[in-house]
């Protein structure tokens, strides 16, 4: 299924990258790639629906902290983040995830 998603991601099939999300099951998606997950935000994105992008990006955010991941992916992840609480008028979430930027950027040096 993530090649499948990666497909549709290069043919910017944001519909079809949905669907093939929607197949699979709940207690899997927690094991789905990361980059499988950050195309599903994106579609979620260029479908209008800020809300459950917030989320997706939010679960890769804290599944990258959590990890030895570059701090450099983690921290355009974050700004990502940031944009979209920010867009959607999550204004203090947004700004929460600036600060976490900040903080990221400080340790980076």
């Amino acid at each position: 299924m993530e090649a499948l998603i990666e497909r549709y991601a290069a043919d910017k099939e944001y519909d079809k990258i949905i669907d093939a999300w929607l197949k699979i099951a709940e207690a899997e998606r927690g094991r789905v790639n990361l980059r499988s997950k950050i195309f599903y935000g994106n579609a979620l994105l260029h479908l209008q629906q800020e809300q459950k992008a917030a989320e997706i990006y939010q679960q890769v955010v804290d599944q990258m902290s959590a990890s030895d991941e570059q701090a450099t992916d983690l921290v355009s992840l974050r700004k990502v983040l940031a944009d979209i609480y920010t867009a959607s008028g999550n204004y203090p979430a947004a700004s929460t995830e600036y600060q976490k930027i900040s903080e990221d950027y400080r340790k980076m040096g």
